[in-house]
C-alpha cells in the first residue's frame, strides 16, 4: 500500500515536471543554451563545502578572529566564482538533433547529437532521460557525439529528454538542462528466428507456397571477394583458402525472377507479437540475401522491393503495427 502510494506521488510529481518543462523548453530541432533553459543547484559537495563555510564564520564571529573571517571570505568567494564558472561552461552551446530513427526492442540506438560552441567546453556529460548510460564530451567548436538510447518495447517513440550536465569546476555544482527534439524513433520487435518453409507467398499464385530453397538454391556464383569478419562461413571459399592462405568470400547473383510477398497472418506463431517478431525476421533475411520482397499486415500489401528505403518502410509497419 505505502510502495503504491509513492509510486503514485512520483508519478504525479514527474508528470507536473514534464508538463512544465513542455511549456518553457518546447521541442525544437534545435535549442541554444541561455539563462532561460540552463538550471545550477549546488551539489552534494557543493553543500557539504557551503556549511564548512559557515561553521568558518560562526567560529571567526564567535572568537573574533580575523583571520578565520578571512578564510571563510576567501571560500565564498571561491564558491561564488565557481557558480558563474559552471554557468558560463553550459551557456551559450547550440544542441541540435533531427530525424527518424530505426531500432530493435533492447538494442542500443545511437542518436547523432550535435553541439556546437564559440569558445571550448569541458566536462559535459549526455544522455537520455531517464537512461543510466552516461557519454562525457568536450569539444571546441562543433562536435557530433552518438548518445545511446534504449527501449522495452515496441511501437513508435517520441525522444526522450536529452540531459546535458556538467560538474565544472572543483564539483562544486551540478549544471544541467534537460531539451526536448521533434525525433521519432521506431522500435521494432526484437526478430525470432523462424523456419522460411510455409511463410513465403508468391503473388503469381497464391496457393503456391514458397520456401528458402526455392528462394536461395536459384543463385549463382558471381565472383570472390576478401572475406569480412562477421560474413557466414558458408559463404567462405574453402578451396581458394587451402591453395592460397587468403580469405574469400563467394558472392552470387540472384537469376530468381520471382518475388515473395511476407504475410503476417502466415507466421507461425499464434501470438501477435511473436508474429512481428517473426515478420521482423523475415525482412532481414530476404534484405541480406537481396531478393525482392514485399509484405502484407492485415490486407495491405506493400509491393516488393530490397532497396533499403524499402526495407526501412517495412520496419517501420512492423513497428507501429496497432499504433
Amino acid at each position: 500500500m505505502i510502495l503504491t502510494i509513492k509510486k503514485a506521488i512520483k508519478q504525479r510529481i514527474s508528470n507536473s515536471v514534464d508538463h512544465w518543462l513542455s511549456k518553457r523548453m518546447p521541442c525544437q530541432e534545435q535549442h541554444q543554451l541561455t539563462r532561460n533553459n540552463v538550471f545550477i543547484l549546488p551539489s552534494r559537495f557543493g553543500l557539504v563545502f557551503l556549511m564548512f563555510i559557515v561553521l568558518l564564520f560562526l567560529l571567526g564571529t564567535n572568537y573574533q578572529n580575523n583571520l578565520i573571517l578571512l578564510m571563510s571570505y576567501l571560500f565564498i568567494s571561491v564558491f561564488i566564482t565557481t557558480m558563474l564558472y559552471s554557468f558560463f561552461n553550459l551557456r551559450g552551446i547550440k544542441v541540435a538533433a533531427k530525424g527518424e530513427y530505426l531500432g530493435f526492442v533492447e538494442q542500443t540506438i545511437n542518436i547523432p547529437v550535435t553541439l556546437l560552441s564559440e569558445q571550448p567546453r569541458v566536462n559535459i556529460n549526455l544522455f537520455f532521460y531517464p537512461s543510466d548510460s552516461c557519454l562525457q564530451s568536450q569539444f571546441a567548436q562543433q562536435i557530433t557525439v552518438n548518445v545511446p538510447v534504449k527501449f522495452d518495447k515496441r511501437g513508435v517513440y517520441q525522444l526522450p529528454r536529452l540531459t546535458l550536465e556538467s560538474y565544472f569546476m572543483f564539483g562544486l555544482f551540478r549544471c544541467w538542462t534537460h531539451l526536448a527534439f521533434d525525433v521519432q524513433v521506431y522500435v521494432g520487435p526484437k526478430p525470432l528466428a523462424c523456419s522460411l518453409n510455409s511463410i513465403a507467398n508468391q503473388p503469381a499464385n497464391d496457393s503456391e507456397v514458397g520456401n528458402e530453397s526455392n528462394a536461395i538454391a536459384s543463385d549463382n556464383f558471381y565472383e570472390l571477394n576478401n572475406y569480412r569478419v562477421g560474413e557466414p562461413l558458408s559463404q567462405v571459399a574453402w578451396k581458394q583458402l587451402a591453395k592460397t592462405g587468403h580469405w574469400y568470400s563467394k558472392s552470387y547473383q540472384s537469376t530468381n525472377s520471382e518475388q515473395v510477398i511476407l504475410s503476417l497472418s502466415a507466421m507461425p506463431s499464434s501470438q501477435i507479437e511473436h508474429k512481428l517478431a517473426q515478420l521482423c525476421f523475415m525482412i532481414l533475411e530476404y534484405q541480406k540475401a537481396a531478393i525482392d520482397y514485399g509484405i502484407e499486415i492485415d490486407q495491405r500489401v506493400t509491393p516488393p522491393d530490397h532497396s533499403h528505403h524499402h526495407y526501412l518502410n517495412c520496419l517501420k509497419q512492423v513497428a507501429s503495427y496497432g499504433g
